[in-house]
């Protein structure tokens, strides 16, 4: 039985990243779980929504964006990425299923939303406070007082 359950499971890991997995000496453990995860064979879905700190994966190809998900597919370690810029909606995201199944999806907005409500981190989170570095662009900044406006 257990070889059976086994086999049913989903091959894949959703990362969330933290400072930590950006900074240091956790970077350096990031980077040895991320090379572990895909000599293992399994999909890899890194969702990176902070601004500070140094990216696991940083490649000339990758494009340059304040945000960034990742989904790194075994085992061909083939690499999807959905650079984001803070105004830009959250993506709707494939999850990879094992083979014959084509990919199911995930909307990341969706599921962050129901995090936020459950968590009730409206009631915890000070969002008249200036964001943390890096400093944000004017743009983004001329964005976000709108968000704050409009809610």
């Amino acid at each position: 039985m257990r070889d059976i359950s086994h086999r049913l499971f989903l091959r894949l890991i959703i990362e969330i990243l933290s400072p930590v997995n950006k900074r240091g000496q956790g970077l350096t453990q990031y980077q040895q779980k991320r090379q572990s995860i895909l000599e293992a064979k399994v999909h890899l879905l890194e969702i990176d929504l902070l601004r500070r700190g140094q990216r696991p994966l940083n490649q000339p190809v990758i494009p340059a964006s304040a945000y960034r998900i990742m989904l790194t597919r075994a085992p061909a370690s083939k690499v999807e990425i959905w650079p984001i810029a803070l105004p830009d909606p959250l993506p709707v995201l494939p999850i990879p299923l094992r083979s014959p199944d084509d990919d199911v999806t995930l909307d990341l907005a969706q599921a962050l939303q129901e995090v936020y409500e459950a968590g009730a981190y409206d009631l915890t989170v000070d969002y008249t406070a200036s964001p943390p570095p890096p400093e944000l662009s004017v743009e983004e900044k001329l964005w976000l007082e709108n968000q704050l406006r409009a809610t």
